[in-house]
């Protein structure tokens, strides 16, 4: 018999020992993948961060001044300088085609020979590892891109963060908390640390050779020759274990590391515990195999000698009635019942008090099955009363034909097993908790690395993500679209209530595109205040024409930010692929031009891509290019047109008008050019030159004279919107000695009620120091009453289109006109009067100006001497 336990109790351990061995590969196996995914996403995030930076540089260097070359370096200098306050930068610099570089601090040296800016001049924006700075010699991280001048590189602007920037973003991702995270170059140097002396020495653990760090040497290795894995090295007197991968478009790896204490604790705990269980279950099991097959044969043999036989084991046996009445025990029996007899009023005299109405009802069960077939059958019993402990017994029971009413019930005590089990079951659900907590970080790196943390919308990388998907599932005539947006200008909400104004008008944006469409379509925040909705599957037309609707439709109601009310609006382009475009290169750049195609063609639109849009963009960045070059060749000048007083006759001003004499096209109206002067952002220095001109002209013309002529100059709401826009008038009024009432800022009528709460302060300021303002093409746009009671103008301009009508076509609306204007106090001027009859029916209703080619066509300065 000794022998048989032996045996089964061998072979149970043998099996154990295979499932513990089973059961902890599987949770090493778990514990490194988790590592590896870790770091993973601690890549994304570096990754990201870099793009980031990278799409920052990029976007200052195409800003119009930073890459106008002609301007004075101290100009592009301040532009740069108003960057500084958005980011945390040591300081910005630009270098010409020699490397001579000059920064925002004042520092001048040569960068020629840096890998960076080589990069930047063959035209690809770069981040260096980090380097010693030679402007004050502390350790710094560069990023990097080209300028360009009219398609070609003329010079890099770079930007400068303090070497601590990597590592900040390294000290974020942990595994645990005595866990950090380092990232080497490819030359295996250390560029990000949680002991920043090794990234300021750059400390090279290859090249170092020492024997002591061989297995942290063999895991650099792998990480710098592009693997991703994880595994055990020894460092600082300390077992540990790190994951690793690469960072993507960088050249640099990262590594997730932590105390391998930290790493396997969960790990160690259950393990053991399972080792010790399977060790006791094995002995158990075979115990009671052996035990249970020496009572079946015992009370075949005698059932009446059960209690006898029992009194020479440790097992517990006791003979009841099936209404649970106790009749017989063995020693062990009643030792257990006279435990139980301490936690009650009276001894314990029936079964079913110590038992569960569960176990009461199984226990019947079972004797009923056993009495049918004359066998034992075996089952679990928990034993408990008041607050006494719970005592689980693993028992057999037999009952006889003859005398049904009488049950033998012998059995082990199984607490301690239990417990065992309870133990484990702990500690698994411990486990449990602990990957859930992991999961959870891997959450949170995976929304870094792939949420716009702005609007919380899928980002650049998500978006690109998903739509490489779909294009590489889409089936043969299946269809998807690309829908581009961006917000109508949206920089004059940023330069006139704040940049955090914006960025909580782009949250709200955001919020009513995700709303709007369902799980087929993607809404990202692609950059800036550009808004990206992808159709995964498209059926027709119809439903992308709805789709359109819907993505215009959410402008319709005005936005609540902050107490202000927005009415704002946006440009849509739209692509279908595959029938427009074969990529997702060229789905994003097709739709973008059709985005701009939109701008041009007066914002508060969408259009459908065409092919040839590219031919006109094309034309539209040579356009761009020419402006650039009038400039700075002196291609502009001015033709002015008098102001007539119909009551006098006499010319009591004039307006100035901009023509562009083009080398090759000759002279061209500004009707051709001024909407790509506005998107570039040139009308900015046209519009300064334009007003500087006309003053300089209005005191020589009456320094010539014994009159006080007004000159009146057309100035576009980008110009107004400029923060310094106030500060330029007053600095031109002063430098030409014009008087300020002289001078009379004209202003389009749907332009100015598109933008009125944001410029009504700066007219206030003007005005305040007597300069004059007019409502041109006034009656062409929206006309609002309302704000021709807010705004503070002093004149009234009928658009032409009013007074082509006189005296053929009904002309009520200019009567009304000049009675709205002169019930406010206003001058009411008639623009494009070409007959004497459209004079003389101004003059009779009383209009005060008049303009137009029956006085005189609009003259160089050269010929006013003919008009006055």
């Amino acid at each position: 018999m000794i022998s048989k336990t032996l045996q089964m109790a061998a072979i149970a351990l043998v099996a154990g020992f295979i499932l513990y061995y089973a059961v902890t590969r599987i949770l090493i196996s778990d514990v490194e993948n988790s590592l590896i995914r870790f770091s993973e996403q601690g890549a994304a995030t570096v990754s990201e961060y870099v793009h980031g930076r990278l799409s920052d540089v990029r976007s200052m260097a195409e800003n119009s001044i930073i890459r106008n070359s002609s301007l004075p370096v101290e100009q592009r200098l301040d532009e740069l300088r108003a960057q500084l306050k958005l980011d945390s930068y040591r300081r910005l610099s630009i270098a010409d085609l020699d490397g001579n570089a000059v920064s925002t601090d004042g520092n001048t040296l040569n960068v020629y020979d840096r890998d960076y800016f080589q990069n930047a001049l063959n035209g690809k924006p770069s981040v260096s590892d980090p380097i010693i700075s030679r402007a004050d010699g502390t350790m710094v991280i560069v990023f990097a891109a080209p300028i360009y001048d009219s398609g070609e590189v003329s010079g890099v602007l770079y930007v400068t963060y303090d070497a601590d920037v990597l590592s900040n973003i390294a000290d974020g991702i942990r595994f645990s908390g005595s866990g950090y995270t380092f990232i080497l170059n490819k030359d295996g140097d250390v560029i990000a640390h949680k002991d920043r002396e090794l990234v300021y020495a750059k400390v090279n653990d290859i090249a170092a050779g020492n024997p002591e760090l061989s297995k942290l040497v063999e895991l650099e290795k792998r990480m710098i020759a592009g693997e991703k894995g994880a595994g055990e090295y020894y460092y600082q007197g300390e077992r540990r274990y790190m994951g690793f991968c690469t960072i993507e478009n960088t050249g640099w790896s990262i590594a997730v590391t932590a105390p391998k204490s930290d790493v396997f604790r969960q790990l160690n705990i259950v393990s053991a515990i399972l080792l010790v269980l399977i060790l006791v279950a094995s002995f158990i099991i075979a115990f009671i195999m052996s035990r249970s097959k020496l009572l079946k044969i015992d009370l075949q043999r005698q059932q009446v000698n059960s209690h006898r036989i029992a009194d020479f084991t440790n097992l517990i046996a006791m003979t009841i009635r099936t209404d649970g009445t106790i009749l017989t025990t063995n020693r062990y029996a009643e030792d257990l019942l006279l435990y139980f007899d301490k936690f009650g009023e009276e001894k314990v005299n029936n079964i079913f008090e110590l038992i569960s109405d569960t176990d009461r009802h199984m226990l019947e069960n079972t004797v009923g099955e056993t009495r049918e077939h004359d066998s034992s059958t075996s089952f679990d019993l928990a034993l408990s009363r008041g607050d006494s402990k719970v005592i689980h017994i693993y028992c057999s029971a037999i009952t006889e034909k003859d005398n049904a009413d009488i049950i033998e019930i012998i059995g082990i005590d199984i607490t301690d097993r239990v417990m065992q089990e309870n133990i484990l079951q702990d500690s698994f659900e411990e486990l449990t908790v602990v990957y859930d907590e992991l999961a959870a970080n891997e959450e949170k790196i995976r929304q870094l690395a792939f949420k716009d943390q702005l609007t919380g919308l899928p980002n650049r990388t998500e978006l690109f993500n998903e739509i490489e998907k779909v294009l590489n599932e889409l089936k043969e005539g299946d269809k998807c679209a690309l829908m581009y947006l961006d917000i109508d200008n949206f920089k004059f909400i940023n330069d006139s209530f704040s940049h955090s104004v914006g960025d909580m008008l782009l949250v709200e944006i955001g919020k009513r595109l995700r709303n709007a469409f369902t799980e087929n379509e993607i809404v990202a925040r692609f950059e800036g205040d550009e808004f990206v909705i992808f159709i995964r599957k498209l059926s027709s037309l119809d439903e992308l024409n709805g789709k359109i609707s819907t993505a215009m439709g959410i402008f319709d109601e005005p936005f609540n930010v902050m107490r202000n009310t927005f009415h704002i609006s946006a440009s849509c382009g739209i692509c279908i692929y595959p029938d427009q475009v074969s990529s997702l290169e060229e789905m994003m750049k097709s739709s973008d031009v059709a985005m701009h195609y939109a701008k041009k063609e007066g914002k508060n639109t969408h259009i459908m891509f065409r092919k040839e849009m590219n031919d006109e963009l094309l034309e539209r960045i040579e356009m761009e290019n020419g402006l650039r070059q009038a400039l700075a060749n002196n291609e502009f000048i001015l033709f002015y047109q008098p102001q007539v007083d119909l009551a006098t006759g006499e010319v009591v001003s004039f307006e100035a008008l901009l023509r562009w004499m083009h080398p090759q096209r000759g002279m061209i109206q500004p009707l051709k050019f001024i909407s790509v002067a506005e998107e570039s952002g040139l009308i900015v220095q046209i519009g300064k030159w334009v007003l500087k001109t006309a003053c300089d002209f209005i005191i020589r013309l009456n320094g010539r004279t014994s009159r006080q002529y007004g000159i009146s100059v057309n100035i576009s709401v980008v110009q107004l919107m400029q923060a310094d826009f106030v500060d330029m008038v007053r600095e031109i009024l002063e430098s030409t000695g014009l008087e300020p009432s002289l001078l009379e800022l004209e202003i389009t009528e749907s332009k100015l009620v598109e933008t009125v709460e944001m410029n009504l302060r700066k007219i206030h300021e003007l005005r305040k120091i007597g300069v004059r303002f007019s409502i041109d093409d006034f009656g062409k746009g929206f006309s609002s009453l309302s704000y021709l009671k807010q705004l503070p103008v002093n004149t009234l301009k009928i658009d032409k289109c009013f007074v082509d009508d006189i005296p053929d076509n009904d002309h009520s609306m200019i009567e009304s006109i000049i009675h709205i204007g002169h019930k406010r106090n206003l001058v009411v001027v008639a623009e494009g009067v070409e007959k004497k009859e459209q004079m003389e029916y101004l003059s009779k209703h009383k209009c005060d100006m008049m303009q137009g080619y029956y006085y005189s066509k609009p003259v160089p300065e050269e010929d006013i001497h003919k008009l006055i």
